[in-house]
């Protein structure tokens, strides 16, 4: 995958599902090698990337993402290449980081306050996140997720990844955006992520 170096920075790669990648990472490019522990059938995410956008862009800017596959090899070597299509790439603007409840671009003490009334289950202040709240990302507002936020507030080391961009509020994989030479609006500065799935077309559909 590839970026226009002077748009966008780099942040952080991670596996998907498809298993372990070895991700190289440069200036403009990331590249990506992976083996499935297991067949692989329908779409599987190869990586989820994140990066931090110039601060000089203008609100409507288009960001521009390009893929490319080098090889995919099934079970004794055969080259699946030609069976592979990436219909459903996704590319996000996160606004706000983790932690920051109430949207105000920066992790406080209402944000803390915020956590603690999710995770009573009580009603939030309008505009407030359940979801950057869930620092840790296992589905759940708790008193851990507040922890986290509180360590961050005094300059404490975390576990979570309090004031960092993230996968926050993207449209439902799926989409029609075709994965290479995908583009995105970016509203304001902010930080995009970006999710690479790999499908297996169906086979009968290559018959035509």
């Amino acid at each position: 995958m590839s970026w226009d170096g002077a748009e966008l920075t780099f942040g952080s790669a991670v596996s998907g599902d498809f298993g372990t990648a070895t991700l190289t990472p440069n200036a403009t490019s990331l590249n990506a090698t992976a083996t499935a522990a297991a067949p692989v059938a329908g779409t599987a995410t190869l990586f989820t990337a994140t990066f931090t956008t110039a601060s000089d862009l203008a609100p409507g800017t288009k960001i521009e993402l390009s893929s490319s596959f080098g090889t995919l090899t099934g079970s004794g070597g055969t080259n699946l290449l030609g069976q592979l299509a990436a219909p459903a790439g996704r590319v996000c603007v996160a606004l706000f980081p983790w932690g920051d409840m109430d949207r105000s671009e920066s992790v406080g003490s209402n944000d803390a306050v915020q956590g603690l009334r999710a995770a009573a289950d009580l009603s939030l202040g309008p505009g407030v996140s359940r979801e950057l709240g869930d620092v840790e990302r296992d589905g759940d507002n708790d008193a851990s997720d507040v922890v986290q936020i509180l360590r961050y507030m005094v300059a404490l080391p975390t576990t979570a990844p309090v004031g960092e961009y993230g996968l926050t509020g993207c449209p439902p994989a799926g989409g029609n955006a075709a994965l290479a030479a995908e583009s995105v609006t970016a509203p304001e500065t902010g930080a995009a992520s970006k999710t690479k799935g790999l499908e297996r077309p169906d086979r009968r559909k290559q018959r035509r």
